[in-house]
């Protein structure tokens, strides 16, 4: 936007008056000060003043404009009384309640101008996103001030009280300032904001952002009068003003306000999620590392990304709809039209029948072919194919895809789409081979003819080479990897629907084995589906009592060996099946959730066992029992603990439960309501597989657990391995401190034992002193023992 000539000369004594005044605030010059500030504030006004009286404005900016002046005026008439106490009346004002309305008026216009711009622009834009937007950046904001500014302590916001209600009223109106334009600029996501509403909207965050500074040494006895913070301040006033002049003069009738004053919305994919990493830099900057606030910004940056994404969606596929209703609502005009023409131009809508054909078989974004037109000439393709011929369906997948379009946006992910489509097309004859995009990110290469396994390994060989080199999309540089399925017609399949289906269950084996691979369908991996639904069907039909059991792993203190716990460890004998291995189908298990009948069954036997243990033989042992992610978070989880321990009448001392590390770190979220359930219940917690995870060490921090088991993995190797012994003594120390229990599984030589004795773990289980073994057995061996 232009700046005239008069415009420009008006800036020069404006800049030399502030120049005066920032010297005398330097200075701390209490004359030239008092005399100074009112001045500026009167400037700021009369700019204001002028800006309200240009004609053709929207109504909404005279008011802003407006409510500004007042603002400027007041804190004029501030500085006029404040004069008035110290020369005339000879009192210190800074404590005067009458002169600290005046000021408090500066903030309740500023504020009242910034709501009805408010009210203005965020009208226009999508409720929803705002609303997403306005919570996140409202709880960091909120966050960042209790931590910054009120030290994260209840004892600070009684200290607002000191200065009256209109220091309170201020620091609640300066934060309400900031937080409303930080969701204003948060929530843009496409357009430019026009010049002059920066310069005001950033004076006006300046404003509240330096008078919180004002208020924290006012209430905490450090303010001095006529210092750099009261140049800031004006400085502030005169650039709210000067935006006002930067706005244009010659404003015609009946102008659009997005022409003045820039064309933005909160719909688009401009990624803003990152500027909360803002709260959380400076937290790390003032406070230090606070792994609480830290989660907390995380969660927020984490809930915001998602929902954000899915909304931004969900508004591109309603202005998608609405396109395609139009294109729709255009294709049946331009058919009724041709319709009424057809004795005269039946060459010309069979031209445009046909073009339309092709553009239904197309894929919209890679123009390759679709989903549909590519399964009806496959099914064509198998009807024709000769005797001796076979058909090979390769089914690709970008790895990860999710990630790129999460973090660059749907924009850059349909480029790159675009950009593989173009090296695929390399691989396919238009005239004999087919090549479709099936949707999102997989694509799906059809040929037939008479090939050998060789061939087709070559050729998947290729399209890995060649879709992994870089692709340079702007100034981004993707480095992907793909994951190829193969299946064969009639070999693997006898109909397109299974071929479509061995392709891609071929392909998420090669995603199994790692990325850049690719995998045939054969009978191994039909032999493990077959499998796998074999257990399911055999769990589903399993009689618990009579097929299930439970073995029993003693647990010893060190050094004095002396039984201190037992674990639980399921055990499976299908009549049909034999002896299945905990490894086969547990995860299966977990996957049709039958591990919830399944793990409560194992909850009562092993409460039951060690109640009647412990009662028996006058013993305090405690029963380890391994709990899945999704029995703790059924609903039922704690009422089903609650109820056992009452049936059976066990101290809940008796009980441990053993948790992953990985369900402490996928299910991070929830880890504290799940271990508050067990903890009220005054059930102890382990915390298994230690080491396995992420951050490990952070999570003792974190969680209140009672016990770490170290992993036999971790064990293995302790004897020769310095490193691994180093490790294991590092979380021994750190446990001993913070009271936590340490013991190590999978104890098998005697040397082990010696190493883990001298670097002071508490307890161990292993075959070195003791197998898993059946009840009577246990009995037999631990509470039997002749005398």
């Amino acid at each position: 936007m232009r700046v005239t000539k008069n415009k420009t000369l008006i800036f020069v004594p404006i800049a030399v008056y502030y120049l005066f005044y920032l010297t005398a605030t330097i200075n701390q010059s209490d004359f030239w000060g008092n005399i100074l500030s009112p001045v500026g504030a009167l400037i700021s006004f009369s700019l204001l003043l002028y800006a309200y009286f240009k004609p053709n404005q929207p109504k909404y900016v005279r008011y802003i404009w407006l409510s500004f002046s007042f603002a400027s005026l007041s804190w004029a008439i501030g500085d006029f009384m404040w004069d008035y106490s110290v020369w005339i009346l000879g009192i210190d004002p800074i404590d005067d309640l009458f002169v600290a309305a005046l000021y408090f008026g500066t903030n309740l216009f500023l504020s009242i101008g910034s709501v009805i711009f408010a009210l203005n622009r965020f009208r226009r834009w999508n409720v929803l996103q705002l609303l997403i937007d306005s919570l996140a950046m409202s709880v960091s904001i909120l966050l960042l001030i209790w931590i910054i500014y009120f030290d994260a302590n209840y004892e600070n916001l009684y200290l607002v009280s000191r200065g009256g209600w209109t220091s309170a009223m201020s620091i609640l109106l300066d934060i309400g300032m900031m937080t409303g334009i930080a969701i204003w600029f948060f929530s843009i996501r496409a357009g430019n904001i026009a010049p002059s509403v920066r310069l005001a909207t950033g004076a006006v965050l300046a404003f509240a952002l330096i008078d919180l500074v004002y208020y924290y040494l006012y209430l905490h006895d450090l303010y001095i009068p006529n210092s750099v913070i009261d140049s800031v301040y004006m400085a502030t006033l005169l650039g709210i003003a000067l935006s006002a002049l930067i706005t244009p003069e010659d404003i015609k009738a009946g102008a659009d306000d997005t022409e003045l004053y820039g064309d933005y919305s909160n719909e688009g994919y401009r990624n803003q999620g990152l500027l909360l990493l803002v709260g959380p830099i400076i937290i790390l900057f003032f406070v230090g590392f606070d792994i609480q606030s830290l989660l907390i910004y995380l969660i927020i940056i984490f809930l915001h990304g998602i929902l954000s994404n899915h909304i931004q969606n969900s508004i591109r596929d309603q202005h998608l709809l609405r396109r395609e209703k139009e294109l729709n609502a255009e294709l049946e005009k331009r058919i009724d039209e041709r319709t009424r023409e057809l004795s005269e131009k039946a060459r010309e809508l069979e031209k445009k029948n046909r073009q339309l054909h092709y553009l239904s078989s197309q894929d919209i974004v890679t123009k390759l072919y679709n989903r549909r037109f590519f399964l009806e000439a496959v099914q064509e393709k198998i009807r024709n194919c000769q005797a001796d011929d076979i058909l090979v369906l390769l089914f690709l997948d970008i790895d990860r895809f999710k990630t790129i379009n999460d973090v660059y946006g749907h924009i850059i992910g349909d480029k790159l789409i675009i950009a593989l489509s173009k090296r695929l097309q390399k691989f396919a004859d238009p005239e004999h081979d087919l090549l479709a995009r099936f949707g999102g990110d997989e694509f799906v290469l059809a040929f037939h003819g008479k090939y050998h396994n060789a061939d087709i390994e070559n050729l998947a060989q290729s399209i890995i080479a060649i879709c992994t080199e870089p692709i340079q999309l702007s100034k981004y540089t993707f480095h992907i990897t793909i994951s190829v399925g193969i299946s064969i017609y009639p070999h693997d399949a006898s109909s397109l629907d299974a071929l479509i289906q061995n392709s891609d269950i071929a392909m998420y084996e090669a995603k199994k084995i790692g990325f850049n691979k690719y995998v045939f369908f054969n009978e191994q991996i039909n032999a493990i589906l077959q499998r796998n639904l074999k257990l399911e069907i055999l769990l589903r039909k399993a009689i618990y009592d009579k097929e299930f059991s439970l073995h029993y792993q003693p647990q010893f203190s060190i050094p004095d060996n002396s039984l201190i716990g037992i674990e639980a460890l399921l055990r499976w004998n299908s009549p049909a099946e034999g002896s299945i291995p905990p490894s086969e189908f547990i995860s299966i298990a977990e996957e049709t959730d039958l591990i919830i009948p399944l793990g409560k069954w194992v909850m009562n036997r092993a409460i039951r066992q060690i109640a009647e243990w412990n009662n028996r033989y006058q013993t305090t042992l405690k029963m380890g029992i391994n709990v899945s992610i999704k029995q703790l978070n059924h609903k039922e989880f704690g009422e089903m603990i609650k109820s056992a321990i009452k049936f059976y009448a066990v101290p809940p001392e008796w009980i441990d439960m053993e948790i992953t590390e990985s369900i402490a770190i996928e299910e991070a979220y929830d880890i504290h309501k799940i271990t508050k359930t067990i903890r009220d219940l005054g059930i102890s917690i382990s915390i298994d597989d230690f080491g396995t995870g992420y951050s490990s060490l952070n999570h003792l921090k974190m969680f209140p657990f009672d016990r770490i088991k170290f992993p036999k993995l971790s064990i293995d190797h302790i004897v020769n391995d310095e490193f691994d012994k180093e490790i294991v003594r590092s979380i021994i120390v750190l446990a001993n401190f913070m009271k936590i229990k340490t013991i190590a599984e999978g104890v098998e030589t005697a040397a082990q034992y010696d190493v883990l004795k001298e670097l002071g773990c508490d307890q161990i289980q292993g075959y070195y002193l003791a197998k898993p073994m059946p009840a009577k057995e246990f009995e037999k061996a631990f509470f039997n023992l002749p005398q």
